[in-house]
């Protein structure tokens, strides 16, 4: 409304009875129960029987932050009864980075450095991470099967953004 973006009469007139959610990653508590009716709900589309959550996979599921909040719970529960195929959710099945649950940063940090230093003193800094940055898609685009709203998503980036990246780079899909 300060920035007459938003009609000020508009806002009061939705604003009859505020409905405050909180983000998922403040309420950890409410994921199992979450995870149980995706899967219940996602076995029932996909017409499979409804696979069972192992207690590991449930525990990387609620250290999850989820940027994407209750909407990447539910495709990654979809997901993951699709390869389950009517058996236990493997692990493998929910592709939540792991430098993003607690204990793993530490040695994500260390490998980095370790990286790092064995670089010369003196580099092309543009070569560099632009070669690094085709690979690592590269990468993630193989691993993926070239999927790449999967690859997207294991890199951290939006649908759009990776495609602008593949056409930058000339990063071809090996299917194509």
């Amino acid at each position: 409304m300060r920035n007459n973006l938003f009609r000020e009469d508009l806002y009061y007139r939705l604003a009859v009875f505020p409905i405050v959610i909180p983000p998922l990653r403040e309420r950890k508590e409410d994921i199992p129960l979450l995870c149980r009716e995706f899967i219940r709900q996602a076995a029932g589309e996909l017409k499979v029987p409804i696979p069972v959550f192992k207690e590991a996979a449930l525990q990387r599921v609620s250290a999850y932050d989820f940027p994407g909040n209750i909407r990447e719970l539910r495709n990654l529960i979809e997901r993951a009864c699709i390869l389950a195929n009517g058996q236990d959710i493997p692990l493998d099945a929910l592709p939540i980075a792991r430098e993003a649950l607690p204990g793993m940063a530490p040695s994500v940090e260390r490998s980095e450095q370790q990286w790092i230093s064995s670089l010369p003193e003196t580099l092309n800094l543009r070569n560099l991470l632009r070669s690094l940055e085709r690979r690592l898609i590269q990468r993630a685009l193989d691993a993926t099967g070239g999927s790449q709203a999967e690859a997207a998503r294991r890199l951290g980036l939006s649908r759009s953004d990776l495609g602008y990246k593949m056409g930058k780079g000339g990063i071809k899909i090996a299917a194509e």
